[in-house]
């Protein structure tokens, strides 16, 4: 059976992949590969699966981190990041070429195939090799993807008998981490995953993806109380004991003191004083700005908020209720004064001012004229304006009215007390 280690990027998933490492049901594998989500979004009943077809599951697995298996082989060591500025490195030696040969060839071995028989042979062969034994645990226990999450929904029906355990670290003390974490020398940094600027946190909306991975997964704790577990990361730095113990119930394992000690194949991690438990390695306090640390909590405080309609600020849409209806007085004044109206622009308001105008429009213009080839008016070039007759030409875009004037008057010869704009 699989155990999916999870939480978000710099959210503490080391602290359990470590802590889950020295029990003798389980297997802990060493590598970040998460092989298996890749298969999340599949079904048995796919022609790949039912033909056994070798091939296609290597592409599937190789949008995943299973050729990390081969890196890390050939790097000789395995990192470990304490925190921000503390890695330490073991030595590592199992055969990435002989795992993949025995992977395969169990698979070609065997009679039929499903899922997650697939994702399993795939950590029962990586265990033969890595350890050189054959009484096979109860567990194998890997890290997922975060990025996956809204998959993790179908890990009921891909993975039966799968258990997930995510790792729930305070959103300040992630983002803090992942805005200074320093990449190890052979890691590539093109996606940002190390050391991530502050402002790309934003443009990328991880905040919130951040709060919706959570919510996502403390649901599907509710909904499959046996399949799903969620862990502050909190108590499990620093009161490791009574929640492992927590852990081990969620599993149907026996809870030993081994599970309150990070190691790495019976290697006990810690560098420099600093473990993995006992408390916070970074703080976000330290690490983040006032300005940074604001603008977290008001995300955090919306977020929280989005649901509930007593909490929400409805200022803005009474204000734009108010502007609106200025706009439709202009228009209806300009309806009964003029017989032929001219619009330049045909954005969101240009729309609006051609509904109520109707008849009174001789022309509508817009620089973007070409994009409107299907609208029910006719959209010309503003440089075509003086081939129409009107009394007046209405500007309905907001906020360049003076680049328009200016082109109506010196370009197009427009007449100054013919140009009208809407005052908000």
């Amino acid at each position: 059976m699989i155990i999916q280690i999870d939480g978000w990027f710099a959210g503490g998933k080391s602290v359990l992949w470590s802590l889950l490492d020295g029990h003798k049901d389980i297997f802990v594998n060493p590598i970040h590969d998460f092989s298996h989500v890749a298969l999340l979004n599949h079904k048995n009943n796919e022609e790949w699966v039912t033909k056994k077809h070798t091939t296609h599951l290597r592409k599937i697995l190789a949008i995943t981190e299973y050729y990390k298996f081969e890196k890390i082989f050939f790097e000789g060591q395995l990192g470990i990041g304490y925190s921000t500025n503390n890695v330490d490195y073991l030595p590592y030696s199992t055969n990435f070429y002989e795992f993949d040969k025995k992977f395969y060839t169990s698979l070609e071995n065997s009679k039929k195939w499903d899922l997650e028989f697939i994702i399993e042979t795939l950590y029962k062969s990586y265990y033969e090799v890595h350890t050189q034994k054959k009484d096979f645990p109860k567990y194998y226990a890997t890290m997922s993807h975060p990025g996956h999450f809204k998959n993790y929904k179908n890990i009921p029906e891909v993975f039966p008998n799968m258990k997930s355990i995510v790792v729930k670290r305070g959103l300040k003390n992630i983002i803090a981490t992942r805005t200074n974490r320093k990449e190890r020398p052979k890691d590539l940094n093109d996606h940002q995953a190390f050391n991530t600027p502050f402002n790309v946190i934003l443009q990328r909306e991880e905040i919130e993806k951040i709060l919706k991975y959570f919510d996502t997964n403390e649901k599907l704790q509710e909904q499959y109380p046996e399949q799903f577990l969620v862990v502050d990361f909190n108590d499990l730095v620093e009161n490791t004991e009574n929640t492992m113990k927590k852990v081990a119930k969620f599993l149907n394992i026996e809870y030993t003191p081994i599970l309150s000690i990070p190691t790495r194949d019976g290697i006990v991690l810690e560098k420099d004083g600093m473990s993995f438990i006992g408390k916070e390695n970074d703080n976000y306090k330290e690490l983040l700005t006032d300005e940074e640390i604001e603008i977290i909590d008001k995300k955090e405080i919306a977020f929280k908020n989005r649901h509930n309609v007593t909490k929400k600020n409805f200022t803005n849409n009474f204000n734009l209720s108010k502007d609106i209806n200025k706009i439709h007085q202009q228009v209806a004044g300009l309806k009964s004064k003029y017989k032929k109206i001219a619009i330049y622009g045909y954005g969101t308001f240009g729309v609006f001012a051609s509904y109520f105008l109707k008849e009174k429009i001789t022309c509508i213009v817009d620089r973007n004229y070409q994009n409107f080839a299907n609208s029910k008016h006719t959209i010309s070039n503003p440089k075509d304006i003086q081939n129409f007759d009107f009394d007046i030409v209405l500007i309905t875009v907001l906020g360049r009215e003076n680049l328009i004037i200016n082109d109506l008057i010196n370009i197009y010869n427009i007449s100054e007390n013919k140009i009208i704009t809407l005052n908000i």
